[in-house]
């Protein structure tokens, strides 16, 4: 698959992340009554930031950052927590996640390429849709000014606040707080984001592993 890491940055990974494979097994165990989720959307679905103002993805060409890390990405779905490993690759071409066992097996998988989605997980349910998971890491990596002109399109509006080791986005429809993203910075680099939707009620945290 397109988003591996290469062999050096794979051995880090599994290097810091092998002492979690116990916890991991035990958390992968609660997500056996989802049935797997598989599909190639050849027409991108609009994402429903409300229940009636929706937007449309970024391309990929929008992105100015390239990087390409493991990182450790759990979080909370209306009650329902989960918790693994991720490899992520972004640049101007596409969006890729590998879900990853922390023994690098392959557990699921995710790209968009600003043309289609690609996802595969027996994490969600078969109505999940993908482009909800691009949305959220497009918020988090993606400069500032292309998702406010994006948001304000949809007649939302994106904000942010900037400290010496911190940036706070935030998405709002009128006085209404809809999603808040933290991004924590350690020398000047991403080192761990949260994202909390009030509306739809989940929150992820995506924190990278340094090589």
């Amino acid at each position: 698959m397109k988003c591996l890491p290469t062999q050096k940055n794979f051995f880090n990974f599994t290097r810091k992340t092998f002492a979690a494979a116990f916890v991991f097994s035990a958390l992968l165990s609660t997500f056996t009554f989802f049935s797997c989720a598989s599909s190639a959307h050849k027409k991108l679905h609009p994402v429903y930031i409300t229940d009636k103002k929706c937007i449309e993805l970024l391309p990929p060409s929008s992105c100015s950052l390239s990087k390409e890390c493991a990182q450790e990405f759990s979080g909370d779905f209306d009650g329902k927590s989960f918790s693994m490993m991720a490899y992520l690759k972004l640049d101007k071409k596409e969006i890729s996640v590998c879900l990853l066992s922390t023994f690098g097996v392959d557990i699921g998988f995710l790209s968009y390429d600003g043309k289609s989605v690609k996802f595969e997980s027996h994490f969600f349910p078969d109505s999940f849709k993908a482009e909800y998971i691009v949305a959220d890491f497009q918020n988090a990596y993606y400069d500032f000014d292309v998702l406010k002109e994006n948001y304000s399109a949809a007649g939302l509006s994106f904000a942010e606040t900037k400290t010496s080791d911190s940036i706070t986005r935030t998405i709002h429809d009128g006085k209404n707080l809809i999603e808040e993203i933290e991004i924590k910075l350690k020398k000047k680099k991403i080192s761990r984001i949260k994202i909390r939707n009030h509306l739809r009620n989940y929150t992820y945290i995506i924190t990278e592993v340094e090589p």
